[in-house]
């Protein structure tokens, strides 16, 4: 009689099991109403961090200077007052009033302002590429929050699976047809997926916090909802052509233009400090008749005068000359190590796109199909009592450990695509594909 009810509570079990087995774990953004995607999150980076606000505000601000340094000086009023009368051949001069206006040597408050120009064209496109450093940051953080959500899903249908192959185990132990090691390896195996699945709480409240640092957005913990990723795009260029389009489209590589331009205005203002600036004087004398004399009759004067400032310190004005040659120089080496960095980074994220590739071909095209058939054959010994649950736990162990295989490459992957399309200073991949196919 136990031999039969054992027998029996071991075909339900296995048909549980089975049908356990037979279901993928759904990801998350199947089984939940909410969803964030990662256009979302590149939105919210964009219009709610604080420090790329304050390079934007900084960059805008640094637009007003041209119209600063360009301008011309303020002019200098000046009013002399004479309690006791100064007696001058047109009688006695009791005030005067000047008027001076400073006009710089012509074309220094053009390069002034030109260089005030390209220095807000560069924050701009500084503040450019730090919004580029936040989306890519943003990207690897939901790509990393994808695979802990994709591995706890896993985990959760693993241990729904081992349950079932528990109650199998301990139906036919309590009989006496079952060893006791079947129920400790089981056993074994739920506090190894419970250790997993802590540290990968632990992942998710990281890759949490990042985002929520990102969007500024203290909430999110709470309001966090599944996230939903396509496949990697594949790449429709080759280096050489990558490495053009970087060079177009980085915002770095156009703030160092605008750079070297502001360097070369500023040699050319250094060197036109050598020339003199000058200055126009208005005088006005207010006079009254005065007695001394009988030709003082009073009568107001007036008087132009001509300032120029002569550039006798030419230490300085050599420093200055070295000064700006010396910043061109740093702007050009600037711009060579961008190149070289740029050229670098692209062959070596293409080989490591191109290894996480092949390896997700592996596992989806060979590995995960061959994990898949080999337990579906072991299930079927197991039914047909050719198989124990040793082999049956070892085949859903392999399939299980293939499945988050599967997701650690696919995170590797798409956040290497993050990093190319940062470094080709694009958004997205499936922009240069539409680009190419147009």
């Amino acid at each position: 009689m136990k031999r039969v009810l054992c027998i029996g509570a071991s075909v339900a079990a296995m048909l549980l099991w089975a049908h356990a087995a037979t279901a993928q774990p759904q990801p998350l953004s199947q089984v939940t109403d909410s969803v964030m995607t990662l256009e979302a999150v590149l939105e919210q980076v964009r219009a709610r961090n604080a420090s790329l606000r304050a390079m934007r505000l900084g960059a805008a601000a640094n637009a007003t200077r041209a119209a600063q340094v360009s301008a011309l000086p303020d002019p200098l009023v000046t009013m002399i007052v004479q309690p006791m009368e100064f007696a001058a051949a047109r009688g006695g001069q009791r005030s005067q009033w000047r008027i001076e206006q400073q006009f710089p040597f012509p074309g220094k408050r053009m390069l002034r302002g030109r260089m005030a120009t390209l220095g807000a064209e560069e924050a701009a496109y500084r503040a450019a590429a730090f919004e580029a450093d936040l989306e890519m940051h943003a990207k690897h953080a939901y790509f990393e929050l994808y695979r802990v959500q994709q591995h706890q899903a896993r985990i959760l249908a693993f241990q729904s699976r081992l349950d079932q192959f528990a109650t199998d185990a301990r139906a036919q132990y309590e009989v006496g047809l079952g060893p006791q090691q079947a129920i400790l390896h089981v056993q074994l195996q739920r506090s190894l997926l419970f250790g997993t699945l802590l540290a990968l709480n632990a992942e998710h409240a990281e890759a949490t916090e990042t985002l929520a640092a990102l969007m500024e957005r203290s909430e999110l913990g709470r309001s966090l909802g599944a996230l939903r990723v396509g496949p990697p795009p594949l790449l429709v260029q080759g280096e050489a052509a990558m490495l053009a389009l970087a060079l177009a489209r980085r915002p770095e590589h156009a703030a160092l233009k605008a750079a070297a331009k502001s360097a070369e205005s500023g040699i050319t203002l250094a060197r036109k400090a050598l020339m003199p600036d000058f200055g126009v004087r208005l005088s006005y004398f207010d006079v009254q008749p005065h007695d001394a004399v009988s030709w003082a009759r009073g009568r107001d004067a007036f008087a132009i005068g001509l300032s120029v400032r002569v550039p006798l310190q030419r230490g300085r004005l050599d420093a200055r000359i070295e000064e700006a040659q010396l910043t061109r120089q740093r702007v050009a080496a600037e711009s060579e190590a961008l190149h070289t960095s740029i050229q670098t980074s692209i062959a070596e994220l293409v080989r490591r796109l191109d290894e996480a590739q092949e390896q997700l071909a592996l596992l989806e095209e060979v590995l995960i199909p061959l994990a898949t058939t080999t337990r579906q054959a072991t299930l079927n010994a197991y039914a047909t009592g050719t198989a124990d649950y040793a082999e049956l736990l070892e085949a859903e162990k392999t399939l299980f450990t293939l499945g988050t295989s599967y997701e650690d490459v696919l995170a590797l992957c798409l956040k290497t695509i993050a990093s190319l399309e940062r470094t080709l200073g694009v958004r997205s991949l499936r922009d240069v594909e539409q680009t190419t196919t147009d």
